[in-house]
């Protein structure tokens, strides 16, 4: 700031004038000059993580894409090292799950609610259920150390003073559940979404009841006039989402976690995780790596296809882990099927290469759905339901949408219009929705066990 002494000639007046610098820099007009979003984002899988998804993350990628460009992520454990962190001044916002009027003193701007978070309170196999708070201190009470439950718990304390609980660092939801399995607690209390979404990975865990209040999670922004415009900007970006219904599909996405999976498969899955997949993960890691691919993708692909049994066979002739045809295997180059890292390499290759010849214009993630899909009923069925899809007036390149019309590929009336005429259209359906539930279920997973090493930064252009 530079000050400046004006004294008339009389000596009776004198000016002080504030000039260049005083006027703070307009925050969406240097991001939009850098060509840089800067958003901090908290590492969980409610949030963000390594395979990109979460609503925090989707809501922050697309504000990016509405900005014109590209999002650089700064990952934070904890909430007090978020706000840390936008306090000094090193982000353009924060896109976790906050909630609205919880920053103390610092007074940041919040944007307009995006979400909104109702908590669950859930008691451990055999706890005594609970009828009111009072009932609590029969037990322990857990709850995420500075997250939304937290603050609603600090909330009721007002009206319950003999409320007490104990707070966690957890780097996942889950991971309060599984101190309710493990008996290191009694009760919990965690957001209903997580609860509904993830219960069946917790054998026994019940509801208990319901917090009736609500808290509204918030976008935080920089103090000052200079974060105004980019506040605008990102109230009416959210308004836009919310008003056209993307936010809902959104927000479905997210915690739509298990859908179709049947809980004796959800049961036998588990079970692999914990005494199949040790005995290959490493391999499948090291596969995974050589072909760019997320390795928990591929271990999930080939639990749909074999269970993890590298001996696998069908009765129509496919072999291994990632059960090859022998024309498959013969066009990738694999001698012998039954060898665990040429199977794997061979379906990872071709995997690969589906990818590759699917038009431009479709984009992750529904590239690589569109690529399972494939996987599984072949190229040229999957555009033939890409084109049944755009004849009735849907999106080809949505997964979700040519999904809803693969199945037509059984009814006459449909694929008698098509190239390649007959097909077992639900088959890819479920092939590629168990695939997701087994993916999202080992990210979760491999989250809670390791923690993120801190400050780790992120730039990227497109959700892979």
């Amino acid at each position: 700031m530079k000050t400046v002494l004006i004294t008339a000639k009389s000596g009776f007046l004198l000016f002080v004038l504030i000039l260049a610098g005083c006027a703070q820099e307009d925050r969406l007009g240097q991001i939009e000059k850098d060509g840089v979003l800067r958003v901090a984002i908290r590492n969980s899988p409610a949030n963000f993580h390594a395979a990109q998804s979460g609503l925090e993350y989707q809501l922050a990628y697309l504000f990016a894409e509405e900005l014109g460009v590209e999002l650089e992520l700064h990952q934070r454990r904890s909430f007090s090292e978020l706000l840390q962190y936008l306090d000094q001044n090193q982000v353009d916002l924060i896109s976790a799950p906050l909630v609205l009027g919880t920053t103390g003193k610092q007074e940041f701007l919040s944007s307009r609610p995006y979400h909104e978070v109702k908590s669950q309170l859930v008691l451990a196999p055999g706890a005594e259920q609970p009828q009111h708070y009072a009932d609590l201190k029969k037990g322990r009470l857990v709850a995420a150390a500075g997250g939304v439950q937290s603050h609603t718990l600090a909330l009721l304390k007002d009206s319950e003073p003999n409320l007490s609980w104990d707070e966690i660092d957890v780097n996942a939801p889950t991971e309060l559940l599984d101190l309710l399995t493990a008996g290191k607690a009694e009760y919990a209390i965690v957001d209903s979404d997580v609860f509904t979404a993830w219960r069946y990975l917790h054998p026994g865990v019940e509801p208990a009841f319901s917090v009736e209040r609500a808290e509204q999670l918030v976008w935080y922004f920089p103090r000052g006039t200079a974060s105004k415009r980019l506040l605008t900007r990102a109230n009416d970006f959210l308004l836009y989402l919310q008003e056209s219904g993307q936010l809902t599909v959104l927000k479905e996405q997210q915690f739509a976690h298990f859908s179709g999976l049947e809980p004796a498969h959800l049961h036998t899955f588990l079970s692999n995780m914990e005494h199949e997949l040790p005995n290959y993960e490493a391999d499948i890691r090291e596969v995974a790596r050589e072909y760019q691919m997320d390795w928990r993708l591929l271990a999930a692909i080939a639990y749909q296809e074999s269970h993890w049994d590298p001996l696998a066979q069908s009765r129509t002739g496919v072999r291994g882990m990632m059960m090859l045809t022998s024309d498959t295997a013969r066009e990738m180059g694999i001698s012998n099927r039954l060898d665990l890292l040429q199977n794997l390499r061979g379906g990872s290759r071709y995997l690969n290469k589906i990818k590759l010849l699917l038009p431009n214009d479709i984009v992750e993630p529904h590239r690589t759905w569109f690529a399972l899909a494939a996987y599984n009923v072949g190229r040229g069925s999957l555009e033939d339901a890409r084109v049944i899809t755009e004849r009735n007036g849907g999106d080809p390149h949505l997964w979700e949408e040519v999904a809803a019309f693969l199945p037509l590929l059984e009814e006459e009336q449909y694929y008698k219009h098509t190239r390649h005429g007959y097909a077992r259209g639900n088959e890819p359906v479920t092939y590629v929705r168990n695939i997701r539930n087994y993916y999202r279920i080992l990210s979760w997973r491999d989250i809670g066990h390791s923690r993120p090493r801190l400050p780790t930064k992120l730039a990227l252009k497109t959700p892979e």
